[in-house]
């Protein structure tokens, strides 16, 4: 499947494409930006029918991290190749500890918004700012 990556973070992206795939399905990524490329795996996290879908990585290889960090320093306007690690990760190097806890908190939000106690909009809301 093909299609428009924006909103990358290190947490994720959101990729617009007509037939997004379910919540909850594993994904593998890769974003192509002459020279480089980027891939990834991940899930789902959220997804508006006939528009796109959010993924939240699981998975960064090490040889991929650091394309990650220059084009996420590339767009804020830091020149420098490499971006300072977010906090968490800086304090742990665990990204695979990172990336389960907010599979934990998408799999959360989504019950929320089963059992009716938050709406699609804000868990939408909710889900944008924990894959940024």
């Amino acid at each position: 499947m093909t299609g428009r990556c924006s909103d990358l973070g290190y947490g994720g992206c959101y990729v617009d494409t007509i037939s997004p795939l379910a919540v909850g399905s594993a994904v593998r990524i890769r974003i192509e930006r002459d020279p480089h490329d980027f891939q990834a795996t991940g899930i789902v996290a959220y997804a508006h029918v006939s528009l796109g879908m959010g993924l939240a990585f699981t998975e960064i290889k090490d040889k991929y991290r650091g394309v990650l960090h220059s084009w996420i320093a590339e767009v804020s306007g830091n020149q420098s190749p490499k971006l300072e690690v977010p906090t968490a990760v800086a304090e742990t190097g665990d990204y695979d500890s990172i990336a389960n806890l907010r599979q934990v908190l998408n799999e959360f939000i989504n019950l929320m918004v089963r059992k009716k106690t938050i709406t699609e909009n804000d868990a939408a809301g909710l889900l944008r700012q924990l894959f940024r």
